[in-house]
């Protein structure tokens, strides 16, 4: 009996994720999924920009990146990530490189990203994105490009902004799955409300879909010398969060978790390698 328990919750969770493959971006890196999932900006000494280029403005460093993810427990079901980014004068690029799914869907992602500063007050973000889909079955596969724009507004002493925009164009499978092209814009707050903690806040909207579909989410985060706290929630599929990043000079290691009100827990730890 224990195996066809297993198997059904294998293919509910397979089946709740089918539709974000074929339209979402799956967000990588534990400190954001650690603040709700808010993917277009980032705390303070976390890393943003292999979600959204204009996110690049903040980091400084040159970075390797790595994270795994297993999806709600359930064996074979799981997301990983490798990323570089460095900085050149003004500009910030980098490459990432993510697969999600198991051994019935499975989605792999190859980006490029640069962001530019413009000035002191604005900077702008670009990033290419292939996608590749396998389903089994009669759904077959598919790829589809996808083009990212964003820009970073320094709005205040204590307050930052990031807008971004990043279309799914239809994907080329077997069947009518996908007809449709899917747009999403996010916005981004981040606001410090002293030296040691701040608050997040961000809107998503995903259009060219029936229905279309709204997400709020908020974080919060506090900082000591070595460990950033980090909490989140939101009216997603994983409305609750919370995580934890502790750093040294070069190295920073990031835990957090995400509660699904039907499928319980789910883990992810980065690392972030800088030199």
């Amino acid at each position: 009996m224990n195996w066809i328990k297993h198997s059904g919750l294998a293919l509910c969770i397979i089946c709740i994720l089918t539709a974000e493959y074929l339209s979402g971006q799956i967000i990588v890196g534990a400190a954001t999924r650690g603040l709700g999932g808010i993917s277009s900006i980032q705390a303070p000494g976390c890393t943003g920009i292999f979600n959204s280029p204009a996110a690049g403005r903040w980091d400084s460093a040159r970075i390797v990146f790595a994270d795994s993810r297993n999806l709600f427990g359930v064996r074979g079901l799981s997301s990983e990530a490798l990323g570089i980014s460095m900085g050149l004068k003004s500009l910030r690029i980098g490459a990432l490189w993510s697969r999600t799914g198991s051994d019935f869907v499975s989605r792999q992602e190859f980006r490029i990203h640069g962001s530019g500063r413009i000035s002191e007050m604005l900077s702008l973000g670009l990033g290419l994105q292939y996608r590749f889909i396998n389903m089994s079955g009669q759904y077959g596969q598919g790829g589809t490009p996808i083009v990212q724009l964003g820009m970073a507004v320094k709005a205040g002493r204590k307050t930052d902004v990031v807008i971004d925009w990043y279309n799914v164009v239809p994907l080329n499978t077997n069947t009518d799955i996908s007809n449709t092209g899917i747009a999403h814009l996010r916005a981004g707050v981040r606001h410090r409300v002293s030296p040691q903690a701040g608050l997040l806040a961000e809107v998503h909207a995903r259009y060219g879909d029936y229905p279309n579909r709204s997400f709020l989410r908020g974080g919060i985060w506090y900082q000591t010398r070595r460990i950033i706290f980090l909490a989140g929630a939101g009216n997603g599929p994983e409305p609750i969060s919370f995580g934890m990043c502790f750093k040294s000079r070069q190295l920073r290691l990031d835990f957090s978790s995400s509660y699904h009100t039907s499928l319980g827990f789910s883990p992810q730890f980065s690392v972030n390698w800088f030199w």
